[in-house]
């Protein structure tokens, strides 16, 4: 996966300012003289300096054009508060819009997707739970290594579940998700 570069973070820091507690990003001042070149492209002023940075978009994420880019506010966060850019930023409690530093954690690709909660399609409302048909029977299955791990055929939903929470606690590790929609 293609890893969106951001612009380097001396620039970040002469346009924003991160506050960890709320996980806000605020408009500095317009930049030094010497980021002159970049006026331009950015789309600042003092008239937005200590206001919010960004909007919240429909998908629950804060964006904010840097550079004639839209980027994640989330990416800037991390970026601003480690140095390093990680190929994803994962929101640890699944709340896109929560950019508290605590909440925010360098990840792969695949261990994002492990934290997402259960699918919209999924009719349990269970993660990793489904109704098998022809048996009667409630089936466990967790996705392991890009593939679907079956766990077992269970009388109930909460055994099920269980077992499902069980074997995803040991294998997805600090990035299990046992969420329910």
């Amino acid at each position: 996966m293609k890893v969106n570069v951001l612009p380097n973070i001396e620039f970040l820091n002469e346009c924003f300012h991160y506050i960890d507690e709320t996980g806000e990003l605020f408009w500095n001042a317009r930049p030094l003289a010497h980021f002159k070149s970049f006026r331009d492209q950015c789309v600042f002023n003092d008239r937005f300096e200590n206001k919010p940075a960004g909007y919240l978009s429909s998908d629950g994420y804060r964006r904010v054009h840097v550079l004639k880019r839209m980027v994640l506010v989330h990416r800037i966060a991390y970026f601003m508060k480690h140095g390093e850019q990680p190929q994803m930023v994962d929101h640890i409690d699944g709340n896109r819009s929560n950019n508290r530093m605590e909440n925010l954690r360098s990840a792969t690709h695949s261990e994002n997707n492990l934290n997402a909660p259960a699918r919209s399609y999924n009719k349990s409302g269970i993660k990793g739970v489904y109704f098998h048909k022809d048996t009667g029977k409630w089936q466990a299955q967790v996705n392991h290594n890009g593939k679907h791990k079956y766990l077992g055929l269970f009388k109930s939903i909460s055994e099920a579940e269980a077992v499902a929470i069980s074997f995803r606690s040991t294998v997805h590790g600090e990035f299990a998700n046992h969420g329910r929609r």
